[in-house]
């Protein structure tokens, strides 16, 4: 599982973070704080996470929606080739890709 070493912590306004350090993102659980103590809520994270990756994979092989790519400044075309290619690997999928216009790449 994804989560399986993700601590749920306390962040700012008491509001509870799911933190995955293998892929090294941070997410709002809705919970606070001490309502809802972090380690009640993990298991929980856990299903959810694994819900939304079988209903992500579901509809990149559907290829009826288009996936949209804010990527990191700098990300180069060659990255988004690959992704791209990792993404049809699973379906036709279309993949908008957003970036900040640049003096050589103008928008």
């Amino acid at each position: 599982m994804i989560l399986s070493q993700a601590p749920v912590r306390v962040g700012a306004g008491g509001y509870l973070f799911c933190h995955s350090r293998a892929y090294g993102f941070a997410y709002h659980t809705g919970d606070m704080a001490p309502r809802t103590r972090p380690a009640d809520i993990l298991q929980r994270e856990i299903r959810r996470i694994d819900y939304l990756k079988q209903r992500l994979l579901a509809d990149l092989a559907e290829g009826e929606k288009i996936l949209v790519r804010k990527g990191p400044p700098g990300e180069t075309d060659e990255a988004v080739r690959r992704l791209l290619a990792a993404l049809r690997a699973i379906g036709p999928v279309t993949l908008l890709r957003v970036c900040e216009a640049e003096a050589d790449r103008p928008p």
